[in-house]
């Protein structure tokens, strides 16, 4: 879907570089993806599943990279969270 929206050049550009994306399109897609994995994670952990939180992470951060669940509960960790 093609729309037109004003959108922060400076941050773009960060989003870019950081996750090297090879376009502005892609650098939006990531972060709209960002975004909805963030929202669908906070409501299961709010529903729960019976598991402590750090088991959660444990297991989450394997597969998912560690940028939001270090950001929802501090934990140690030197592994980058995501890439376009």
């Amino acid at each position: 879907m093609k729309i037109t929206r004003r959108i922060d050049e400076d941050l773009l550009d960060r989003l870019i570089e950081k996750f090297g994306c090879t376009s502005k399109t892609e650098a939006v897609e990531m972060a709209l993806r960002e975004m909805d994995r963030k929202a669908r994670f906070e409501e299961l952990l709010k529903v729960g599943m019976g598991l402590k939180p750090r088991v959660v992470i444990s297991t989450c951060s394997k597969s998912l990279g560690t940028g939001i669940l270090t950001e929802m509960m501090p934990i140690s960790t030197t592994s980058s969270a995501f890439q376009c």
